[in-house]
């Protein structure tokens, strides 16, 4: 059932998992981008955990250093994936196989397990994010579990990067990616009678309740509803919500370019009260109106895989480089 409610809200995708640099650019193979993405520099051992977004990153780093991920247990029903290669050991835990956001409270437990499935001591390097794309809603066709980790995600974020820290590793954040509406918008391949622009009212109504059709025409059909009436969501958030504080909240956290916009902000906004900074992968900024990335799914965007890396290399040297002085200083 997970399975299905991700494919209905579009996460769920296997067309557009990273297989090869080809995905990229068909001049360039994966190990070319090693020097320019400074790889040669570091050496550590790096946990990530996220949703796809994260695990595509993964599969993406692995390449470049000439190895193949391996899966290994984490101790949960999720993805564990790992990989080891000039000197860099890179280790993930996806949370792609629920429907609502991973609990980033329990970021200590997490650590330990991925620890042991990947054989590693300790981590340098921990690269996570809210898995916020999982609190988006479509309603009504699946049931929103968002508002737990919307409304706790300030206070949940200080203990994620308390935990993190107090492992002795250096903490780095990456915000949620921009989704690119229009692609929602479009008929995938073989799918006939879309929702297009010119249905009327209740062609869009008949083609959300039934449902024999595929899951992008209906989930089609509630954006094209949705632009035309901006009471559309406020109303359906109104009627599963407890309280006027969640039924605002999920009216925000749309499934659309929108949606994601405002997940992105609440991020920032939970960033900005850290009791002291930490270093950011901003991938909404580096996805925001780059459609031309996702290869039509609106939200991998396979191709930008090199600058986010280029981003979080550029933090793991800088952490490397702060922790040196207290190492060096230690052993004298």
């Amino acid at each position: 059932m997970h399975k299905l409610l991700l494919l209905a809200l579009g996460l769920a995708h296997a067309k557009t998992e990273y297989r090869s640099a080809l995905q990229i650019g068909r001049e360039r193979a994966a190990a070319w981008y090693y020097g320019p993405l400074g790889l040669q520099d570091i050496q550590a051992t790096i946990a990530f955990i996220g949703d796809s977004t994260h695990r595509n990153q993964l599969q993406f780093l692995c390449d470049v250093l000439g190895t193949a991920p391996r899966a290994i247990a984490t101790g949960a029903s999720s993805t564990g994936l790992a990989c080891a290669g000039r000197g860099i050991t890179a280790a993930l835990r996806v949370f792609d196989g629920e429907s609502d956001p991973w609990t980033l409270a329990k970021m200590r437990s997490v650590l330990r397990s991925l620890a042991r499935g990947a054989d590693v001591r300790s981590w340098d390097i921990v690269y996570f994010g809210s898995t916020a794309l999982h609190m988006l809603q479509l309603l009504p066709l699946s049931k929103w579990r968002g508002w737990p980790a919307a409304r706790d995600l300030d206070k949940e974020l200080v203990k994620a990067v308390e935990a993190v820290r107090s492992v002795g590793a250096c903490p780095i954040f990456m915000t949620s990616h921009w989704l690119c509406s229009q692609q929602f918008l479009r008929p995938p391949d073989g799918v006939r009678d879309f929702p297009s622009e010119a249905w009327s009212p209740a062609e869009l109504r008949g083609t959300l309740a039934d449902e024999t059709l595929p899951w992008a025409a209906r989930k089609a059909a509630i954006l094209r509803t949705a632009a035309r009436n901006a009471s559309y969501f406020p109303r359906e958030c109104a009627v599963i919500a407890r309280s006027s504080d969640e039924a605002d909240v999920c009216a925000r956290l749309t499934f659309d370019a929108a949606g994601s916009a405002h997940a992105a902000s609440l991020e920032r906004a939970a960033l900005a009260k850290l009791p002291s900074p930490i270093r950011v992968v901003d991938a909404h900024a580096l996805t925001r109106d780059q459609c031309w990335a996702t290869q039509r799914d609106g939200v991998q965007y396979l191709p930008l895989l090199p600058s986010r890396l280029a981003v979080l290399t550029s933090h793991v040297a800088d952490c490397l480089r702060e922790r040196r002085p207290r190492s060096s200083a230690h052993n004298t």
